[in-house]
């Protein structure tokens, strides 16, 4: 006896997409999940379209609410391509993106995507760096030290500390940071006592403190003065 059965017809093409929402600040790389800015930081919002299906997609409209966004476009996605849209945006409080993705097939048929994510605005923190020497009968801030602070979402930036040997990262978001000091910033005359990299959990509205021991001698600095003819 012959059962009835279904069978796939290799000559159907199944249309689909898939919709990735992701963030970054600006120089970041944009990654999915939610975002935490201090007020009035630009984000990235990084909007991808992957055509999973089978079918070559033509027509593309892509809607968030939040940004007021509502964006054609026509290129040709084939299986297993994808394609992106990246906008740049200061974000002053949070923010919710619903956002939809609508592909058009070369028949008319529509198919869509949808995703969900959130920018949070978190009340900021500070980290203060001091450089110190150490000295026979006291401590002394060491100017022009560059300390550089990796950030949670892998950026970098790096300052220099004052005439006090101070330095202050400020409108930091709440994370894990690792302050670095530059070593090639001491010269040959002094040496690092503490650890080169210390790692700070910072938490909103809490200036963290963190302190460098230095070793050595301080180079001496010409001064310019003004040359006075009688």
């Amino acid at each position: 006896s012959f059962g009835a059965g279904v069978y796939a017809n290799p000559l159907v093409r199944t249309p689909h997409i898939d919709l990735i929402l992701a963030y970054a600040r600006v120089g970041g790389a944009c990654r999915p999940g939610d975002l935490n800015v201090v007020a009035g930081g630009l984000v990235v919002f990084c909007y991808t379209a992957v055509n999973d299906g089978s079918a070559t997609l033509n027509l593309h409209r892509i809607t968030d609410a939040a940004l007021e966004l509502d964006f054609a476009f026509t290129q040709p996605l084939t299986p297993s391509a994808a394609v992106g849209l990246v906008i740049t945006r200061p974000v002053t409080v949070t923010t919710t993106n619903d956002v939809a993705w609508y592909a058009t097939l070369g028949d008319g048929r529509v198919v869509s995507a949808t995703a969900q994510g959130r920018v949070i605005v978190v009340s900021p923190g500070e980290i203060a760096v001091t450089v110190l020497l150490e000295a026979a009968d006291d401590e002394v801030g060491v100017p022009a030290i560059a300390v550089e602070l990796l950030e949670p979402d892998g950026l970098r930036q790096t300052r220099t500390t004052n005439a006090n040997g101070e330095v202050h990262f400020t409108d930091l978001v709440p994370g894990i940071y690792r302050a670095r000091v530059v070593t090639t910033s001491l010269g040959t005359q002094l040496s690092l006592i503490s650890p080169e990299t210390i790692t700070v959990n910072l938490t909103a509205r809490n200036i963290v403190s963190v302190e460098y021991m230095l070793t050595g001698t301080l180079p001496l600095r010409l001064l310019h003065l003004p040359i006075v003819s009688r």
